[in-house]
């Protein structure tokens, strides 16, 4: 609406802050700036600063050399000064005593010039509004704000004026600097992605150790470490795939984006972990394609509720009024949906694969031909054969298996050890004190969360930026921001009400604690109207109605020298006043809280007490108290929403409606406990951290869900056995997927920023509190939901009916071999055929020998030369 000058940065009427270049100087001794070395250095500074120059080429391809008088906003011709250096025509004389610094204003006589000291100087030490010393004064080097070409100059200016600071700052011997342009957060932002590399590879590296460690087991048949590592490809390729297809579309790609990978890492093997426990749980006597199916229906549905209540929270998230949130929970969202798919297909395949290499009694890790510890130790071998060569059974083995034998040690522990110990009363009674202490905690952490984000924690830690930040909050913020209010609408101002009015609102802005007085307003009709006083007393100026008022306004505006206030009224083609603006002035400010404050006032006044006009203020900062307001009300609107969507989710997809709405308990707790402890680990609500609420309240789902679907799925028919199946199928898996997200972000605690180090503390707490929620909290809620009974399944000796698969069918071993027997020699001799036709031979009489020969069923005698050959594999 209005034109955009620059004066000086303490009266200024631009809507953005452009191009500019801001130093802090100091003392090295921390003293009185005020001194005469100080100032000399002050000047080189200065001249230093002013003498940097770009080159340019016009559309002909000539070079021009511009520097920063040529690229200078300018008023009346004259490129802007900083008025400090001022400061140093008198700087002699204030040392020594002879002149006093009156403040806020200093007339030098000498120059015929008024110095405006408020932002020129930092905190000022005032004796009679005289300024005894001060720490530090402030250079401003602003650049003329224009089109294209002027940003893309300034742009190339303030590159340029960072690369040269640093050997500036090696010539003072007296003074230290501190500096900052318009593009400092946006360059430190960007130059985060340079430390991801590095600590992606680490985080990866660490899963895939982690991984295939929890893929181990004591047999080498039924371990399956490969698909662990398969795990981690399956989930990079899901995030690139996902990457790729989003900017397909368009979708511009931010730094904040570097985190979707760490945390996919982790998501992504809480579901491979959770495929793979329901693979164990199947018989080994069934056939592969039996075994993925059983598969599928034990994890499948669990993998859904949880990938869907994901990709719905993000979804939900990209709804906020944050731009970086929207961009980042598209593609989290998407990221999710495209590792379910490649979950579900891609390592469903490679576990089938694995599954025949299980059916066929190959060693999991080179793929050849193993046999069991029993016939390793009946051939005399070495433990550390036995230890590492050894797996399966032979069918005798099987016959006399005991129930249960087949499952994860871990897995058993849970069914066994860890039902029986969480339903004892002393036990109980400690959950439940545990939890009324976390909910306790959680409460007060909520009622010390503070709202506000700093600028400098967009940066890394050991930023410039920082440095500078902390100065200028510590002694530049008494005078910081001047604030325009807006007056749009054609209004009538020979009219003494409206007249009363503009003074009325002005007086009640300049009343207000954070506002500056009278003498820091700048108005246009304040000004007008003493001229005309002062002109009534030689000659009458008629200013008595709108059309007389307008012309002498616009004479005084127009008529002499350039006036800065003819920026500050608008006409119409008439001639009519359509809007104008009146400056005010922020004063003595101690964060961004503050500066919400002034912006929520100004709301306030102007609905409550001016609803007659068409009110607006603004001012640059005023767009990151925005940010304020925002967090609060994303964060409230955001997590009601999705955890209401969460709750039909699973009102849906989980059967039992009081085990759904445990599940919806379990997230409004983790929730209330994320905020909470977040808050009491140094964590503020932000745009960042409303992003980790969103990203949480997917996460608070899963385990709950796990364990849950787990828990109705059972067939058992008391209470007591559906819980055990449940910590059976769901305990292993949520603890390995718990400790594989803080595997996967741990990484990032080693970026020095504020973004990731917040992303890594959230992450830890929502999978230690799902945890806790899923293994602990849940399965006492779960005793209290009745089972159904089913006659046809009575119960065993112990009171409870065995449900695990494996225990089924262990009472049945010898029927069951026989109807798969046959089967299984077709795809045995088949896969042997394409296995054993390798190089891995010797020469026996000019014959190649296989060092392996195929065997008919798994339980075949060994020959002592097959044994020899798997010695020199294994070992």
């Amino acid at each position: 609406m209005f034109q955009s000058a620059v004066l000086h940065i303490r009266n200024h009427r631009s809507a953005t802050f452009g191009s500019y270049g801001h130093v802090l100087i100091y003392p090295k001794d921390r003293g009185n700036i005020l001194r005469r070395n100080c100032f000399d250095e002050i000047v080189i500074v200065n001249e230093l600063i002013r003498g940097i120059s770009i080159e340019v080429s016009d559309d002909a391809g000539k070079t021009t050399t511009l520097t920063y008088t040529d690229l200078c906003a300018r008023w009346d011709h004259d490129c802007f000064f900083s008025e400090a250096i001022k400061i140093n025509n008198v700087v002699d004389k204030v040392e020594s005593g002879q002149v006093n610094l009156t403040w806020p204003f200093f007339f030098d006589e000498k120059a015929f010039d008024n110095i405006i000291l408020p932002g020129s100087i930092g905190k000022p030490v005032l004796v009679d509004d005289v300024v005894v010393s001060t720490p530090a004064v402030g250079l401003f080097f602003i650049l003329s704000a224009g089109g294209h070409l002027e940003a893309s100059r300034g742009k190339a200016w303030e590159l340029k004026f960072l690369s040269e600071m640093e050997r500036v700052a090696s010539l003072l011997n007296h003074t230290d600097i501190f500096y900052e342009t318009s593009s400092t957060v946006e360059i430190e932002f960007d130059g985060l992605k340079y430390f991801v590399p590095a600590q992606g590879l680490l985080a990866g590296t660490l899963v895939v150790i982690y991984s295939v460690f929890c893929c181990m087991m004591a047999d080498w048949v039924k371990a399956k470490p490969w698909l662990g590592f398969i795990g981690v490809v399956s989930t990079g390729l899901a995030t690139v795939s996902s990457y790729g297809f989003l900017m397909c579309f368009g979708l511009p790609f931010t730094t904040v984006l570097y985190i979707t990978p760490f945390l996919m890492l982790g998501i992504g093997m809480e579901d491979t972990f959770l495929m793979l426990a329901a693979w164990r749980k199947t018989s080994v006597l069934d056939p592969v394609e039996k075994r993925i199916e059983e598969t599928y229906a034990e994890a499948a549905v669990s993998m859904t509720i949880t990938s869907l209540t994901n990709v719905l929270s993000f979804l939900i998230g990209a709804t906020s009024s944050f731009r970086v949130l929207n961009i980042f929970c598209v593609y989290s969202g998407i990221s999710i949906l495209f590792l379910y798919i490649f979950q579900i297909t891609f390592y469903g395949a490679w576990l089938a694969v694995f599954g025949r290499l299980e059916r066929d009694n190959r060693h999991s890790l080179v793929f050849t031909k193993a046999v069991s510890k029993v016939e390793a130790a009946k051939v005399g071998k070495s433990k550390w054969y036995v230890w590492l060569c050894t797996g399966g059974h032979t069918k005798e083995e099987m016959a006399g298996l005991p129930a249960g034998s087949a499952d994860h040690a871990v897995m058993l522990f849970f069914r066994e050890q860890f039902a029986d110990y969480i339903t004892r009363k002393y036990v109980k009674v400690a959950i439940v004190v545990a939890y009324v202490a976390y909910l306790a905690g959680g409460i007060y952490g909520v009622m010390q969360l503070k709202e506000g984000l700093s600028l400098k924690r967009l940066v890394t830690d050991h930023s410039y930026y920082v440095s500078f930040y902390d100065r200028r909050y510590e002694d530049f913020m008494d005078y910081p921001y001047r604030v325009a209010i807006v007056v749009e609408g054609h209004l009538d101002y020979s009219n003494q009400t409206v007249k009363d009015d503009m003074e009325r609102l002005l007086t009640r802005i300049e009343d207000y604690q954070f506002y500056a007085g009278y003498n820091y307003t700048d108005s246009w009709l304040r000004k007008f109207e003493k001229l005309i006083e002062l002109a009534s007393e030689y000659t009458h100026i008629d200013i008595s109605n709108e059309t007389m008022f307008n012309e002498n306004l616009h004479e005084f505006l127009w008529g002499g020298a350039e006036n800065k206030n003819s920026l500050d009224v608008l006409f119409d083609e008439d001639g009519r006043i359509v809007a104008s603006r009146f400056i005010v002035q922020i004063f003595n400010l101690t964060g961004l809280e503050d500066v919400k404050g002034c912006m929520l006032f100004l709301r306030q006044i102007f609905k409550d007490e001016f609803p007659q006009y068409n009110l607006t203020a603004y001012t640059p900062v005023f767009a990151f108290a925005e940010l304020l307001i925002g967090a609060t009300q994303t964060a409230i609107s955001t997590v009601s929403m999705a955890a209401v969507v969460m709750l039909i989710v699973a009102l849906i997809m989980i059967p039992e409606s009081k085990c759904a709405l445990y599940v919806g308990i379990s997230l409004v707790s983790i929730e209330l406990g994320i905020l909470g402890y977040m808050s009491l680990w140094g964590v503020s609500l932000d745009c960042v951290s409303v992003g980790c609420l969103v990203m949480c309240i997917g996460f608070s789902v899963d385990f709950s869900a796990h364990i849950t679907h787990s828990f109705i799925a059972s067939e058992a028919q008391t209470t007591m056995g559906k819980l055990r199946d449940a910590v059976e199928s769901a305990g292993l898996p949520i603890i390995q997927g718990a400790s594989s997200c803080v595997l996967a972000v741990v990484a990032m605690i080693r970026i020095p920023a504020y973004v990731f180090t917040i992303f890594f503390k959230t992450v830890c707490l929502v999978m230690m509190f799902g945890a806790a929620h899923g293994i602990l909290l849940l399965p006492l809620l779960l005793l209290h939901t009745a089972g159904p009974k089913d006659p046809s399944h009575p119960p065993t000796e112990s009171g409870e009916e065995s449900s695990s698969p494996t225990m089924k069918k262990s009472a049945e071993v010898e029927s069951d071999w026989k109807s798969v027997e046959e089967k299984d020699d077709v795809e045995a001799e088949e896969n042997d055929k394409l296995l054993m036709q390798t190089p891995l031979t010797e020469s026996n009489g000019g014959t190649a020998t296989p060092y392996f020969t195929p065997l008919k069923e798994p339980n075949d005698e060994v020959s002592e030369q097959e044994l020899e050959a798997l010695d020199r594999v294994c070992l």
